[in-house]
Order: C-alpha cells, then structure tokens, then sequence
C-alpha cells in the first residue's frame, strides 16, 4: 500500500538522518593527496567534521525544497577538538544556526505553510578554517559530490527545486547536475553588508515580521541567542520575501 504524505514525509526525514550518519564517518578528503598534506593532517587533529545542516523544517512536511549553500559557516572562536564539536553538534549547533534571517523567509515565503518543508545543507559538509577553505574548496566540494546526490534520494518525487544559496554553489550545483534532479533554480544571493545599494523598489516590505514574531522564531532556533529585529535585518528579510516569490512564481509558470 503506497505510504501517505505525511507517513512518506516521516520516512524521508528518517532516511535523511540515516545518511548523515554515514556523511560522519566519511574520511575521503582527510585521506586525498590532491590536498597538501600539512593541511590534511590539521584537519585530523582539529574538528575537521561534518556539520549538519537543517531540516526538514517544518517537521512531518514533505520536502519541496533544497537550499545549498558552500559549507558550514558555524566555526568555533577559537581552537577546539573534535570531541569537542560533536558535542556541541549533538546538543543542536548547526550550520544556519545564527542566521535567522533567511531560516525565517524559508518558513515564511518559500514552503507553503502546512504542506511543505525545506532543507537546508552545504556542498562540502565539513567546516574548515578560512585559510583553508579557498584552496581545498574544489577538492572538497568535488569529494562531496556523491552525498549531495544522496541527500536529493530521500524525498524521492516530492522534491521541487533545489535552490543555491548564492552565485558559487549555484555554478557548482549546474556543473554537478544529474538528469534525475529537480530543476535548479535562480540563486538566492544574500545582500550582506550592502542592502543601502538597493532601491526602494526591488523590495517588499508587506507582510514583513514584527519584534514578537521574529524574536519567538529566533529563540526556538537558538535558545541562547539574543535576537534583534533591526532596519538590517527587515531589510534582509524584505530582500529575501522578494527572492522565493520570484523562485515560487517562475516554478509555478513551468509546472514545477
């Protein structure tokens, strides 16, 4: 008897977790002679792990979408071991974790509330310190490669798109692509610093969060945060409203 949306949706996510316990134990890079070895042999004694991303959100949701960005983002301050972070992982750090932002627009403008959910990973799973994330990235990202085929298996044909989250993962994802994939989508480009180059225009300010909502969401993210809902941060969400309405209304026009 085929399983229901929600009994499918159960079983997707149970899949999901399934492979990441794989993903953890993978050793390829660390065992790649393409990489110089000074930096290999770093990785093994530092917290060269995989970082989880996020999702499925919301939970027992089938996933519709696939947002991928470059790698882990979420890096310790300062030097710590690998018991250390999966510790720190185990107890729910994650990649996106501080980003609320873009996490609450997911929510908001891209799954439809009640019937979708989204996942949010990276092309390399692991994180790496930035002076070595440039020369390895294409190494890393190409090792990689086999588990982000993996990570599309779960959700089978209930998966709509997989959208980049910025221009890089976007080339790599269209330069990786098999057949059987979703279609990818325009990138998602995050404005950062530079939201006051925008025009008024090419962003929508309607139905934007107020303090209450953003800070409730913000806190089931990261109950240790300390979440603040500035001009910056409407703005980014406004920015973002305007980026998935148009990933939604282009999908919508192909039939997707």
């Amino acid at each position: 008897m085929p399983l229901s949306g929600r009994a499918q949706a159960t079983e997707g996510a149970r899949a999901y977790d399934r492979l990441w316990s794989e993903i953890d134990r993978c050793a390829v890079c660390t065992d790649d002679s393409r990489i110089d070895s000074g930096i290999r042999e770093r990785w093994k004694a530092e917290a060269f792990l995989p970082y989880p991303g996020v999702g499925p959100e919301p939970p027992g949701m089938p996933v519709r979408y696939l947002l991928v960005a470059m790698e882990p983002s979420s890096r310790p301050k300062r030097k710590k071991t690998r018991e250390y972070m999966r510790k720190k992982i185990a107890e729910g750090s994650r990649n996106f974790k501080g980003d609320f932002h873009i996490r609450f627009a997911a929510h908001k403008w891209l799954a439809a509330r009640g019937t979708e959910a989204f996942v949010m990973t990276d092309l390399a799973k692991c994180m790496v310190r930035g002076k070595d994330a440039g020369p390895t990235a294409s190494h890393r990202y190409e090792n990689c490669r086999p588990w982000l085929g993996r990570e599309i298996e779960p959700f089978g044909d209930t998966l709509r798109a997989i959208v980049p989250v910025g221009n890089a993962p976007h080339k790599w994802l269209r330069a990786f692509a098999q057949e059987s994939w979703p279609t990818i989508t325009k990138p998602i480009v995050h404005p950062a610093m530079r939201f006051t180059k925008w025009k008024d225009g090419q962003a929508d300010y309607d139905g934007l969060p107020n303090e209450d909502e953003f800070r409730t969401f913000a806190q089931w993210c990261d109950p240790t945060g300390k979440p603040r809902l500035g001009t910056r941060e409407l703005r980014l969400l406004a920015r973002w409203n305007v980026q998935f309405a148009e990933i939604r209304a282009k999908l919508d026009l192909l039939g997707r």
